[in-house]
């Protein structure tokens, strides 16, 4: 049995999935003819930021020709609702004068997508619909080629670096394809979770995070959240 995928360029961005034995990145065709079930564990994405590699430890937790997608969140990003997650990040803190700002945390929406369908399964051009694991976890590692970790901050080991992932409520997820969809957000429709396995390098430029979902992962400078304006 197989299934017609269509994969896309974003924004003139190529997207990047291979195995651990491809190192450049492969233009995507405008039509792929694909297994119906899933066999790679592997998937990267690069660009002139980062280095971005997810595992499966099942590779049938997702369908077979999914796309992997990062996109960096930031307070000009129009196609998020940044100010929402800043909000839930800095509600979700007990810790006096503790504040998440752009100045010391990254946003990315990590996602897997497949294509679209309508009602007789035939492929939507240009819209696409997330894909949650249905079984198993994902490693997600992050190499950030522009010392994204410390410089202009004080990170000098991985116990100053703290990992959040950010999903959206159930009710919310619901209502849209992709976390992109959900423009007409507030704090409330935002889940904050501290991952059970997380890791970061400072001197290397890497950290990794163990999640059985995918949404936006946040990476904040613990000490320069303390004291918001040391990075100003």
């Amino acid at each position: 049995l197989y299934v017609i995928s269509a994969d896309f360029a974003v924004k003139g961005t190529v997207l990047s999935v291979r195995s651990e034995a491809t190192s450049a990145a492969l233009p995507i065709p405008e039509a792929t003819v694909i297994a119906a079930v899933n066999e790679q564990d592997t998937f990267t994405y690069e660009d002139d930021q980062v280095f971005v590699k997810a595992v499966l430890t099942d590779p049938t937790a997702v369908p077979a020709g999914v796309q992997f997608k990062v996109t960096p969140v930031t307070p000009e990003s129009t196609d998020y609702a940044y100010d929402a997650y800043m909000d839930a990040l800095n509600k979700s803190t007990n810790e006096e004068g503790k504040e998440y700002t752009p100045q010391n945390t990254l946003l990315y929406d990590v996602a897997f997508l497949k294509p679209k369908t309508d009602d007789k399964g035939n492929v939507i051009p240009n819209e696409w619909v997330e894909v949650q694991l249905d079984k198993g976890q994902v490693n997600i590692e992050f190499n950030f080629k522009q010392q994204q970790l410390s410089d202009g901050n004080s990170a000098e080991e991985s116990t100053d670096v703290e990992i959040n992932h950010l999903p959206l409520k159930d009710s919310v997820r619901g209502e849209v394809d992709t976390t992109a969809d959900a423009k007409d957000i507030s704090a409330n429709d935002v889940i904050v979770e501290e991952p059970k396995e997380s890791d970061a390098n400072v001197d290397a430029g890497q950290m990794s995070v163990t999640l059985d979902s995918l949404s936006i992962i946040t990476v904040t400078i613990k000490s320069t959240a303390s004291n918001p304006s040391s990075s100003t």
